[in-house]
């Protein structure tokens, strides 16, 4: 019970704004010495880093940040092309109007940066790309941080990555 304590060489993740609400403001009276915070704090908005195909039916995408589990797992934010088909860029967001080649019936999330999504067989051999809709799919703590550049992936049965 009572307040959590940090100690020298303790570390904290800080998830957001940080203030001081205490009725006695804070001072060198009531904290004897802090250490400086120092470390990387900086937000990133989320990207596909990966596709791969785990099976005939499977596909797992991998962003690089967490994502909004809701609209990760909306079937209309995402389609299948075949690699070779893929037209536009990732900047404006145009490849995204590339036609869809593959079905998929279902995403379930693995975890917050992780989802598999169940497609029709994909056929051995063939290069498909994993297209995301970037102004649908935000940062599951940060919301006004949507998908940025990749929006797209492909990976062995789906082969070699795309960028922007």
């Amino acid at each position: 019970t009572g307040s959590p304590t940090l100690a020298v060489g303790d570390y904290i993740t800080i998830l957001g704004t940080i203030a001081d609400t205490a009725t006695s403001p804070n001072t060198s009276v009531n904290i004897q010495s802090v250490n400086p915070i120092s470390g990387n704090f900086s937000v990133q908005a989320p990207s596909i880093s990966s596709a791969s195909s785990t099976s005939a039916t499977t596909i797992r995408v991998v962003f690089s940040e967490n994502v909004n589990n809701t609209e990760a797992t909306t079937l209309g934010n995402y389609k299948i092309a075949l690699s070779s088909a893929v037209t536009g860029t990732c900047s404006n967001n145009s490849n995204f109007s590339s036609a869809a080649n593959l079905t998929f019936s279902a995403i379930v999330k693995v975890d917050d940066k992780t989802y598999d999504f169940t497609t029709s067989s994909q056929t051995n051999g063939t290069s498909y790309t994993v297209l995301a809709d970037k102004n649908n799919i935000h940062h599951k703590d940060y919301p006004t941080y949507t998908l940025t550049c990749p929006n797209n992936a492909n990976g062995d049965r789906i082969t070699n990555f795309c960028g922007p």
